[in-house]
């Protein structure tokens, strides 16, 4: 019988986890009830991991590590309001694709509240995020702009929010997308905005 390695099995009790927080919330993401889902020995989990917490953070991990790459191939310098653009694009899609994915990510977000850190391992991956999309924004700056990315980046995951849990609630991907279509041509003109003092500056 071939046995799997640990880093397989991470990854089967992952995606379980995953199936299981998006379905039933995070209350009900026993390591039995992860096991059960994967289809595998509740001990082999906990050979993996040394508890549910440790899973739940991988999960989180992983979501810094997608949507790196989701923002990986944005086109450097195409000026800041295109990059906002394709930026909040790439992200939208992302979550419409990958809803489970996604929807676990949120339940731990909020999972990572209570925790006994004072919101600590919360504002940790909000905190990435946030970098990462700077980051992104930033490569978007024509050459010798100097601008302050931090406020548009915020925007930019807060609008992400605000829409992501009204198209949990109302299921309709469609009203979701135009929404979400404002808070883009929004954020195009603080970025145009952003852009153009940048230049009067310079």
């Amino acid at each position: 019988m071939h046995r799997l390695s640990a880093d397989v099995r991470r990854e089967a009790f992952m995606r379980a986890a995953v199936k299981v927080i998006k379905r039933d919330g995070v209350a009900k993401a026993t390591t039995r009830n992860i096991a059960q889902e994967a289809e595998m020995p509740h001990a082999t989990l906990h050979y993996c991991y040394r508890g549910k917490e440790e899973l739940f953070f991988d999960i989180l991990d992983a979501g810094t590590v997608r949507i790196r790459e989701l923002l990986s191939d944005i086109e450097p310098g195409a000026g800041l309001p295109k990059t906002t653009e394709t930026l909040m694009t790439e992200i939208f899609e992302w979550f419409i694709d990958e809803p489970d994915f996604f929807g676990a990510l949120f339940e731990l977000i909020i999972w990572a509240w209570h925790l006994p850190d004072d919101k600590k391992a919360a504002r940790d991956v909000y905190d990435t995020w946030i970098g990462l999309s700077g980051d992104v924004l930033r490569r978007g700056l024509r050459e010798n702009s100097e601008v302050d990315i931090t406020p548009l980046a915020q925007y930019v995951i807060g609008s992400l929010d605000g829409v992501y849990f009204q198209y949990v609630t109302y299921g309709d991907v469609n009203r979701a997308r135009a929404t979400y279509r404002l808070f883009i041509d929004s954020s195009m003109r603080l970025a145009t905005e952003l852009e153009n003092a940048s230049s009067v500056a310079a």
